[in-house]
């Protein structure tokens, strides 16, 4: 019996499918206090160097004993600096979402209103910064871009456990839908005298691999769906980034019982030829 062109075209768009996913999770380093400095994943930029950081601190040494009109010209710019990098990374990660061909639109939705709601706050911040005087207050401005927000330790790489998420709740509908026509294809060869049981094996064990990568996948939504933001305390940013490498392992195993399902399909087209 020869599988249809439908058939076809289905494993096809499977195997694209799979060629092209892969989890948009960027891997967040433990740091406490300090400024954020992870490695960023998924091509989007880094954020500033330790050595960078470093040189500014530097910088910022050797001119406080400038007035206190060139202290504070000199605090803004480093707030601008800070919260630009900042914005062009959520711009950047937008960009990427939307694009998610594999993301239903209320996923794009809640993924972008969090976005969007950073890149709201940090713009606002922006504007107190550049209107803002005293440097002991503008001190305080410049802490707020990295302990209030944590755009690089937390808003990217939760925001790309989502993407993923829902990434792996694609595929599986997907692979559920092609497995039911190849399980016709399974009931038509039986009935017609063939043997089918290692067919049937597959397929039981298809259906459960699609069940374990999204139980996987609810686990990591869970992982970071009520992560907030540390402001500076370092066992609740220890908490939040152990929280996100946990996420990124669960995607990682989803991703493994989705391949392993694919495999299924395999022996299950064989059986109903």
């Amino acid at each position: 019996m020869k599988l249809s062109t439908s058939l076809f075209a289905g494993m096809f768009a499977l195997t694209s499918l799979f060629g092209a996913w892969s989890p948009l999770t960027p891997t967040a380093q433990a740091t406490t206090t300090a400024p954020e400095n992870p490695t960023q994943g998924g091509g989007l930029p880094t954020g500033i160097s330790k050595e960078k950081w470093a040189q500014m601190s530097a910088e910022l040494k050797a001119k406080m004993s400038a007035g206190t009109v060139e202290r504070e010209a000199m605090l803004r710019s480093a707030g601008d600096t800070g919260i630009d990098k900042r914005l062009q990374s959520l711009e950047m990660l937008k960009k990427r979402i939307e694009q998610m061909a594999h993301l239903s639109a209320n996923e794009k939705t809640e993924i972008l209103n969090s976005i969007n709601a950073q890149i709201k706050s940090l713009t606002d911040l922006k504007v107190k910064i550049s209107t803002e005087t005293g440097t002991t207050t503008l001190k305080a401005d410049l802490e707020a871009i990295t302990k209030s927000h944590r755009v690089y330790r937390l808003v990217i790489p939760q925001s790309a456990i989502k993407a993923s998420v829902g990434r792996v709740y694609t595929i599986a509908g997907q692979m559920e839908a092609f497995g039911v026509k190849v399980e016709t294809r399974i009931a038509t060869a039986s009935s017609r005298g063939k043997d089918t049981t290692e067919a049937q094996a597959a397929y039981t064990d298809f259906e459960g691999k699609i069940e374990n990568a999204k139980k996987y996948a609810d686990e990591a939504a869970s992982l970071v769906a009520n992560l907030t933001v540390d402001q500076g305390d370092s066992k609740l940013a220890q908490k939040n980034n152990e929280a996100l490498k946990s996420a990124k392992v669960k995607l990682e195993l989803a991703h493994k019982e989705l391949q392993a399902a694919r495999g299924n399909i395999d022996v299950m087209m064989k059986a109903s030829q």
